[in-house]
């Protein structure tokens, strides 16, 4: 599909060709003003040689060019003549009339005269009536290579042929404009220079082919200065371009030293175009332009061809493109020659072949694009891959280090508990020993007290998780042992309304302190022998708090409770204050604690 614009242009060629205006009968001669001396009164005085419209070729030149234009006698109305020329530095087209002559002006130097036609090429309309001989003079000078392609049509065939030479520039620029965008987009996507480098390079190309057909002097005010050097500063930039392009495309690592030395000697070149237009050296300027547009692109081609052979994909696009190129610059060139004929198709080929070349190489930059796109989406995938299994690797051994951290952590709580029961057991062979009631009551407590720690190392190592102890599970059991230890009546009951709530350790310990104290106190102090009672024992959540409560059915707390400092009393402030809890206290038949705190953090 890429290559439809292609073969429409060579078919828009093709028709143009027979569509072609035929041309009114004339003779050329031409004569070598090497002094530039010649006027207009004394040209008509010189010897000039005959010569076929097809030779009037005369290079690079600092001479000054007369043509004399001998229309045919048959012409009896009206006709347009043509210069298919525009890149003149000055033309003058001199029509001979009654004791006067008629001038029009021309080129990128001259302003463009009121009277011409609004044609790219210099273009006027002569009566042939009005004229004093049959006689046309042409004057040119130019830095450029100089050529005076000739042409006499009727008015209607004349507009006819240049509606076709407007609409085939359109196409051309258009095209060159899209396959600009094209490669801007790519950029974009990609953010490789070697697509911008190749916008610039299409942008110049741009610029040096509407200043070739002639559109700048349309649009641009007259005589606007940058115009003058548009086509050779934009060659020189595209000389500079292309090869900083091949060398991108076709990667530098590719190139053998000799073909660098040749690429850096071609930019060198291109910046010498430059220079000497800025020094004034304007023949000299266009001279290496001929040099390096010859050299570039059979160096181009050259180095194609060899990365070709080395088996680099882009090479196969790039010297494909150079090919198409060199074929139009051939065509045009035997056409200026006089080789091949003058007409729509050979003078327009080199714009097609350049046009060829763009589309190959913006081609070759797609290739280069999926290609860099099937690379990026490999290399994801695989880094993907790589990071899926490094995320596996890094999450087995998290998950072995939080098994053996869970191991050591319940080996610690395991050990713990060990010597709390150690601690324990010598504390209860050391009541045996004791003979004093109040001593063994005191080791009892002491006893307790640790066991109260004890079940939570023990709930701990015994449990899944580490980091939580089940308050409901906890409470029970310690009640149970409490109520074991102590042996009070058969007629006690415990009544326990216990919420499903899980404590972390730092306020686990402290609680179960508290509660350790309460209900022994409860057991030891709150019930008359042979009397029925009950010790309720409440542990619930409401918002964010949680509250603790210990009521007995007993005989209640003595009148000077709070002015007493028992260890009891002393041990369950502190632990109330460690966990900013608050303690509220009643007395009513029997005794009512209820602590309040937040907790640290809490899993219903």
């Amino acid at each position: 599909m890429k290559i439809i614009p292609f073969l429409l242009l060579i078919v828009i060629t093709i028709e143009a060709k027979d569509v072609e205006a035929q041309e009114l009968p004339y003779k050329t001669y031409y004569f070598e003003d090497t002094d530039g001396l010649h006027t207009v009164e004394s040209i008509e005085q010189v010897s000039f040689v005959k010569t076929d419209p097809s030779q009037l070729i005369f290079g690079v030149t600092k001479n000054t060019i007369w043509v004399k234009v001998k229309i045919d006698s048959t012409i009896k109305t009206p006709f347009v003549l043509t210069i298919d020329r525009a890149l003149i530095d000055t033309l003058q087209i001199i029509a001979p009339e009654v004791n006067s002559y008629k001038i029009y002006r021309f080129g990128i130097r001259a302003d463009r005269p009121e009277e011409a036609l609004f044609n790219p090429m210099p273009s006027v309309l002569i009566d042939p009536n009005k004229l004093a001989s049959r006689n046309i003079y042409i004057k040119a000078n130019s830095t450029y290579s100089l050529l005076l392609p000739v042409a006499l049509h009727y008015p209607k065939d004349f507009y006819t042929e240049s509606q076709l030479y407007d609409f085939f520039a359109a196409i051309l620029l258009g095209a060159l404009f899209v396959m600009m965008l094209y490669n801007f987009f790519l950029w974009t996507s990609v953010r490789d220079n070697t697509y911008l480098i190749y916008c610039l390079g299409i942008l110049f190309t741009i610029i040096i082919q509407t200043t070739i057909q002639g559109y700048s002097f349309l649009l641009l005010p007259a005589a606007f200065a940058p115009s003058y050097y548009f086509v050779s500063v934009g060659i020189a930039a595209n000389v500079i371009l292309s090869v900083w392009f091949c060398i991108r495309l076709l990667e530098i690592r590719n190139f053998k030293k000799w073909m660098l030395a040749c690429c850096y000697g071609l930019m060198a070149m291109g910046a010498a175009i430059i220079l000497s237009e800025v020094i004034s050296l304007h023949h000299l300027a266009k001279v290496l332009v001929v040099l390096s547009t010859i050299l570039g692109s059979i160096s181009l081609l050259l180095f194609g061809g060899v990365l070709w052979v080395k088996k680099v994909v882009a090479a196969k696009f790039f010297t494909l493109a150079w090919v198409i190129y060199l074929v139009g610059i051939l065509v045009y060139s035997l056409r200026t020659e006089g080789i091949l004929d003058h007409n729509f198709f050979t003078s327009n080929f080199a714009h097609i072949g350049k046009f060829c070349e763009v589309l190959l190489l913006s081609l070759a930059l797609g290739n280069k694009y999926n290609t860099i796109k099937i690379e990026k989406e490999n290399l994801q995938l695989q880094l993907n891959n790589e990071l899926e299994e490094l995320v596996s690797e890094r999450t087995l051994a998290l998950n072995m280090a939080l098994q053996e951290k869970d191991i050591l952590i319940k080996e610690v709580h395991h050990r713990v508990k060990n010597n709390l029961q150690v601690i324990s057991s010598i504390l209860n062979i050391q009541s045996r020993s004791l003979v004093d009631q109040k001593a063994k009551a005191a080791v009892m407590e002491g006893q307790s007290r640790i066991k109260a720690m004890s079940f939570i190392h023990q709930k701990l190592y015994k449990g899944e998780d580490l980091a939580f102890i089940d308050m409901e599970s906890y409470i029970s059991d310690l009640a149970s042992y409490l109520f074991k230890t102590y042996k009070p009546s058969n007629l006690i009951h415990l009544d326990l309304k216990l919420d499903p709530i899980k404590l972390d350790l730092d306020s686990a310990i402290p609680i179960g302190l508290i509660l350790n104290e309460l209900i022994t106190n409860a057991f030891k102090y709150a019930f008359i022998e042979e009397a029925e009672g009950t010790l309720s024992i409440g542990f619930e959540r409401q918002d964010e708090q949680c509250i603790l409560s210990v009521e007995d059915s007993g005989i209640g707390l003595p009148l000077n409770f709070k002015e007493a400092k028992t260890m009891g009393m002393r041990l369950i402030n502190t632990l109330s204050k460690q966990i900013d809890a608050s303690l509220d206290i009643e007395n009513r038949p029997g005794a009512s604690f209820k602590l309040i705190f937040r907790p640290i953090n809490c899993v219903m």
